[in-house]
């Protein structure tokens, strides 16, 4: 006692850090499938002693722990009726990357899935691609609306909070999209997570575009406040304040990763909405893409209730609603990454989550394929 009433501080940090430590132990025993023990420990030492008392929701976060997994169970994490449909989404997956479903519907086996579009869906299949000059009297017509359309399948029940199947998977939305070269993105912003941390390192563009983006970002944390690192500076910003002094041609966004675990897809929705009013708000003059949420490998689909492509999917779509096909475009770069059941391919990726430098050229070289350069600002 009279060494507590000595030394209160360094009583009190002790204690902390002791509790912190007994934390993490519990938490690597109650999840013996997603932590290496060994790695936990190594990860631990080497971490402030605080980091066990929050919560970590973050693929990030659980990367860093080194994630081990006994695989995919013969059942599935929710049981058969999740895995076949998981199977039959990443078979229209599959033959959307392939081109197929032309006629507005896409195939599995014998089965038709409709593909289904917003109230400008009966345009979607004949865009106006016409330039101004093609016109006839030079008459200065706005292109048609791009249409983002959706694939639908029959949804299994889900008792998750976290998100429910809604039978619908995101398709890129259509538009004549125009192919660039690499000053297209001289103008540009990227904000997101760990992944367009990737684009950063490896698409040749962090020398000319701006990268707002770390690990871990999320939406939800961005409504409470938290600042993200501008990388050229290494330094963090308010995202608000930085986009309303700063004028851009185009904003790439790619986040809700990070959110699989807050709240539930509807409370997404609504703090992605909250987000992008800002995004439109500080930069009306640029053309946004969203880029859709890269799916999870088979081994680590399912390593927690929350991380698993269901949840991935259903934010997704959830993401792509706000694409307007004028201002506001999704992109969906998975059919490039995923194998034929809709989990991203197990040799590209290093942890199930993150892809290989080696990937990066296929991902800008789509991004250069889906140039829009007929916006001009608030329409």
């Amino acid at each position: 006692m009279k060494t507590i009433r000595k030394y209160p501080f360094l009583t009190a940090f002790i204690t902390v850090m002791i509790l912190g430590f007994l934390i993490g132990v519990i938490k690597a025993a109650l999840y013996p499938r997603d932590v290496s023990l060994t790695r936990y420990f190594a990860w631990h030492l080497a971490q402030p002693f605080w980091t066990e008392l929050l919560p970590d929701y973050t693929v990030e976060g659980r990367s860093s722990l080194g994630l081990v997994s006994s695989g995919y169970d013969e059942e599935g994490l929710f049981g058969e009726e999740i895995k076949e449909t998981e199977e039959t989404t990443g078979a229209l997956l599959a033959e959307d990357a392939a081109g197929d479903g032309e006629d507005g519907t896409a195939y599995t086996g014998d089965s038709p899935a409709t593909v289904e579009g917003d109230e400008n869906a009966a345009d979607g299949a004949d865009v106006d691609a016409l330039s101004q000059a093609d016109r006839p009297d030079g008459e200065a017509t706005a292109p048609k609306p791009g249409v983002t359309a959706f694939v639908s399948y029959e949804p299994v029940e889900t008792d998750s909070r976290y998100y429910t199947d809604r039978g619908q998977i995101a398709l890129t939305t259509e538009y004549p999209y125009e192919t660039v070269g690499d000053d297209y993105f001289a103008d540009a912003a990227f904000i997101g997570d760990s992944r367009t941390l990737g684009l950063h390192d490896y698409s040749g563009w962090k020398d000319t575009a701006d990268f707002y983006c770390e690990n871990g970002f999320s939406i939800y944390r961005w409504t409470k406040g938290e600042k993200v690192t501008l990388q050229s500076t290494g330094k963090k910003v308010d995202l608000t304040q930085a986009l309303q002094e700063k004028k851009y041609g185009k904003i790439y966004i790619m986040a809700g990763m990070n959110d699989l675990g807050y709240g539930n897809t509807e409370f997404f929705g609504e703090w992605f909405d909250q987000f992008l009013t800002m995004v439109k708000t500080a930069q009306p003059q640029a053309v946004i893409y969203l880029m859709a949420n890269l799916h999870i490998s088979e081994k680590e689909d399912g390593v927690k209730e929350e991380m698993n492509n269901l949840n991935v999917n259903d934010k997704n779509a959830t993401i792509a609603t706000f694409a307007d096909g004028v201002q506001t475009f999704y992109l969906d770069e998975n059919p490039l990454f995923c194998d034929e059941r809709g989990y991203l391919t197990a040799d590209i990726t290093f942890d199930g989550f993150h892809l290989y430098a080696a990937q990066y050229p296929a991902w800008t070289d789509f991004l250069k394929s889906h140039g829009v350069t007929d916006y001009t600002g608030e329409q």
